[in-house]
């Protein structure tokens, strides 16, 4: 899978839903239980007969389905009359396992062109019901997988994908066993499966999946071009996908600090899907290092009123402080504070760390991510985390442990150079710095200001006009 919102298993809906309607369904609000799972009376007389535990598990995971259905998220669908055809299948034998399968990809595509991510909770929901009432099917393990990966739970995600490549092989599982590998920072095991993919099914898809890995690996060229074949072979797809991918390809120049490319791709992305909010969002950036700070709140503001991811937030947070409204940013800094935790813990522990609130809570959130991935990002931020609460030496053991990843985080100079700082080192802190500032484009307002401070603090050191490491040196001198 790739980065956090989203992602080229985004694309899979339109080739694992193949024959799902890339829509919504409407649902009946009753949901029948089977024949032979309710309870059982004889018409002669009122004696009960009892059930198996088997039976009373069938019974149980029915009634699950049906308080599934009687979610308002679903209920709310029931206005669309495009997928009115499948309400009566779904009526007649709700517990079928391809009607499940049916419920689950069509929620993973309401999710996808939503832009509400709790649709896929609802997804992982009718996956694990399936599994749960019809046996592990590989085609429900499939949806199960997809769906997992989306809320974060690489693990078990990667566990089930094992089983599901040992037991069909198509080329779809090794796209998600190499998700799961990506997102744990097992890049080699995702490079093998990535190219299994490519091999099998030149698209999309793994186009995109081939680009993500090899920026991940250092490979710029390769992965420019596997990002532009992608978008090509989806020339011919929904206009979702095409945006996603053009976006992806902006970030990768934005992050490069070619910011012309990237506007020039962003506003293509914005030409296939005007609403698509991680299009607003990257046009709000490009926009802020431009200079254009009004432009910048209205695509940040938008992205964030879609999905208020807390990255997301602490971006408009900062523009809104640039612009004096801190009212405003104080609104969003509890927001993140509060609902971050359980949205984006390592997003949330980097922005808790930068400004200290609550080091040490965001130690706990980082390293609690750390056990669900060990990829670049999150072994930096569990690393930062560890400098910011005093542990020198091991931070400098996890710091380094991210440099071994692949590419390097865009903020990890900046931290690097943070504990060169801590120990002593100006020289080097002044060259990680300089390096940072570099790859200013992948961080955030703050700390790019927090940046731009120690730099200040650095060369004066080395001037010697100011020696933090001096005995009875006071900060705020």
């Amino acid at each position: 899978m790739l980065l956090l919102v989203r992602r080229p298993c985004n694309a899979l809906e339109s080739v694992l839903g193949a024959q799902i309607l890339v829509t919504v369904l409407i649902w009946s609000s009753v949901l029948l239980i089977p024949s032979g799972l309710a309870h059982v009376h004889h018409d002669h007389d009122d004696e009960e007969t009892s059930l198996s535990d088997e039976d009373w598990n069938q019974v149980e995971s029915t009634n699950s389905i049906e308080r599934l259905l009687k979610d308002q998220r679903i209920v709310a669908l029931q206005s669309d009359r495009r997928v009115a055809p499948r309400l009566e299948v779904l009526r007649i034998d709700p517990g079928n396992w391809r009607n499940l399968n049916e419920l689950g990809w069509l929620l993973a595509s309401q999710a996808r062109t939503s832009q509400d991510e709790s649709y896929y909770g609802l997804s992982e929901r009718a996956a694990t019901l399936n599994l749960e009432l019809n046996g592990r099917r590989p085609e429900t393990l499939a949806l199960w997988i997809h769906s997992s990966l989306q809320g974060h739970h690489f693990g078990e995600a990667r566990k089930a994908a094992e089983e599901l490549v040992a037991i069909r092989g198509e080329s779809i599982d090794y796209a998600l066993r190499g998700d799961a590998a990506m997102e744990q920072g097992d890049l080699a095991a995702a490079e093998g499966d990535y190219l299994e993919f490519l091999k099998r099914s030149p698209s999309l898809p793994s186009y995109a999946r081939w680009g993500h890995l090899n920026w991940l690996l250092g490979n710029d060229d390769v992965a420019i071009s596997a990002w532009r074949e992608a978008i090509e072979q989806g020339r011919q797809s929904d206009n979702e996908s095409v945006a996603w991918c053009k976006t992806k390809l902006a970030e990768i120049y934005l992050y490069r600090g070619n910011l012309d490319e990237a506007g020039i791709l962003v506003d293509e992305a914005l030409s296939w899907n005007i609403g698509y909010a991680q299009a607003r969002y990257v046009k709000g950036k490009i926009d802020w290092f431009l200079g254009d700070v009004q432009d910048a709140v209205e695509g940040i503001k938008y992205a964030v009123d879609i999905d208020p991811l807390p990255e997301r937030e602490w971006w408009l947070e900062d523009v809104y402080r640039r612009l004096g409204y801190e009212q405003k940013a104080d609104e969003l800094r509890e927001r993140i504070i509060e609902y971050g935790p359980s949205t984006d813990r390592r997003a949330t522990s980097l922005y808790l760390s930068t400004h200290g609130y609550g080091k040490g809570a965001a130690l706990k959130m980082a390293q609690a991510e750390l056990a669900n991935r060990a990829d670049a990002a999150t072994l930096d931020a569990v690393g930062y985390c560890l400098l910011q609460n005093g542990h020198i030496k091991e931070s400098e053991t996890v710091l380094l442990r991210s440099t071994e990843k692949g590419r390097a985080p865009g903020r990890l100079p900046f931290h690097l150079g943070m504990l060169a700082w801590a120990r002593g080192d100006a020289d080097t802190a002044l060259t990680l710095w300089n390096r940072a500032f570099l790859a200013r484009y992948a961080m955030t307002p703050s700390e790019i200001e927090v940046l731009k401070m120690n730099l200040a603090k650095v060369n004066a050191a080395i001037s010697g006009k100011y020696n933090p490491f001096a005995k009875g040196y006071i900060e705020n001198e």
